[in-house]
């Protein structure tokens, strides 16, 4: 589920801890690198021993990080990637998310080599590498993170400019929904690393100093950027306008590579608006919401159901999600990421954001039109569109 991080419990037991850490489990199929060099079972093992449950006590005080670049959260503390095959490198077994630079975390636990830290996020478990999280204080965490006033990425990604100045910031990257306070006071000289700042927000970026303790120094952000200045209002033309920015790039097993599965397709667009989704199909479907029933439904009687539906609203079947986008000569479209989809019994390779109608088959053969199970509103308004065509 979606974890309030804020009002987090200051301390977990061994059997709260233990239960966590064992949400996963190594796969039972043989594992390779990316070079298809088949791991050992003892590598495998020291990797399971890298978990460290002997060091969890019959308490244990949790700590509070953001995290200070972009990174993957892994299975297992482990910077290895294991896949099933070269046929396969989309999938790696051993990842669980993606974090963006400034997310905060909670950690419960550390690895072993006390390299890796086991955290939670707002919609993920998992475990992050200890040199990309610096720890604070729980006030100083809280306020940070809880500021009014900050900007949220609206673009897939932004890069920003190379700064000589400061090198550890040059040419950072900004995924959608990455939400960066802003300074409340004007910056001294009015200038950031020697650059002007009347065209641009200037943003708190937590670093390490020269002695590793943290640090927020100042980012301009240039105003130029897809970028919004606080949340999105979560309109219907909003929301599409969103996911069309996703249209066409890559799909990855959640976050792999910087890419998206449906779960992060649809948490990723939904964060531009302050909503955070869970990082599962299945937690997603079940978050509360104004949701329509579709699953007891005949296929004439869904049909007609989604005709009714906002463009926008979300669409799910037991594995997979959806934005419905509308109708167009009478037949519905969806947007989403995909491997593969099957039209006509012909198989095609995507591996890609796409844009298809409901008639479209999936592995089983079945029309997403007829395995969709759930719509989920969120408050979705469908006079929204023409509002916004109208002006």
């Amino acid at each position: 589920g979606v974890a309030d991080l804020v009002n987090y419990p200051s301390q977990l037991t061994s059997k709260e801890i233990k239960t966590y850490l064992s949400e996963f489990s190594m796969p039972k199929t043989s594992l390779c690198d990316r070079d298809g060099t088949a791991y050992t079972q003892e590598y495998l093992d020291s990797i399971i021993a890298a978990v460290n449950l002997d060091a969890v006590e019959e308490t244990n005080k949790v700590s509070y990080a953001l995290a200070l670049d972009n990174a993957d959260i892994k299975k297992f503390p482990t910077i290895s990637r294991g896949f099933a095959s070269l046929e396969e490198l989309d999938n790696d077994r051993f990842q669980q998310g993606r974090i963006s630079i400034a997310e905060p975390v909670v950690i419960l636990h550390t690895s072993l080599g006390q390299d890796w830290y086991f955290v939670q996020t707002r919609s993920n478990r998992g475990w992050v590498s200890a040199d990309k999280l610096i720890f604070m204080e729980k006030g100083s965490w809280v306020n940070y993170i809880n500021s009014e006033n900050f900007i949220v990425v609206t673009g897939e990604s932004i890069v920003l400019d190379r700064d000589p100045f400061s090198t550890n910031l040059s040419a950072t990257i900004l995924s959608m929904g990455t939400k960066l306070p802003l300074y409340a006071d004007t910056i001294a000289g009015n200038t950031v690393s020697g650059q002007g700042i009347a065209a641009s927000y200037v943003v708190k970026i937590p670093t390490r100093d020269k002695f590793g303790h943290l640090e927020f120094v100042p980012l301009a952000i240039p105003k130029s950027c897809d970028v919004s200045l606080g949340y999105l209002p979560y309109t219907s033309a909003n929301i599409i306008t969103q996911a069309f920015k996703l249209l066409g790039r890559r799909y990855g097993y959640q976050g792999l590579y910087d890419a998206r599965d449906n779960a992060k397709f649809i948490s990723d667009i939904l964060s531009a608006f302050g909503i955070f989704m869970p990082s599962t199909i299945r937690q997603q479907s079940a978050i509360p919401a104004n949701d329509i029933d579709l699953k007891s439904l005949t296929s004439d009687e869904r049909a007609k159901e989604i005709t009714t539906l906002a463009p926008g609203s979300l669409l799910y079947t037991y594995d997979c999600a959806f934005i419905y986008l509308g109708q167009s000569d009478g037949k519905p479209f969806i947007i989403y990421p995909a491997t593969t989809f099957y039209y006509e019994t012909n198989m095609f390779t995507a591996n890609t954001v796409l844009i298809t109608g409901m008639s479209v088959v999936q592995r089983d053969g079945i029309a997403f039109a007829d395995a969709v199970v759930k719509a989920k509103l969120l408050g979705l308004v469908k006079e929204e569109i023409t509002e916004e065509k109208g002006k």
